[in-house]
């Protein structure tokens, strides 16, 4: 399929600079952002769920020995 999309000129831009990073075309660059988008998509995870999980994923475990206890009380007084 082909795909004609009109981009803001700073967004063009930072499109061929992260191709350029990455060694490869414009248009194969931008092929791998959408494909990848899709995938994510597509999954059970949001894309930006997924995102916070990865960035979550060196503390898993960190607090598998604290012992956490909700407050019993079942109202605090509120000052207005």
């Amino acid at each position: 399929m082909t795909i004609t999309i009109d981009l803001q000129p700073e967004v063009e831009r930072t499109l061929s600079r992260l191709a350029r990073a990455n060694g490869v075309s414009v248009a194969e660059y931008a092929q791998q952002v959408l494909s990848r988008e899709v995938s994510v998509a597509g999954a059970s995870t949001s894309a930006t769920g997924q995102v916070l999980i990865e960035a979550f994923m060196p503390f898993r475990g960190l607090g598998d020995d604290l012992e956490i206890r909700r407050n019993s009380s079942p109202s605090r007084p509120v000052d207005f």
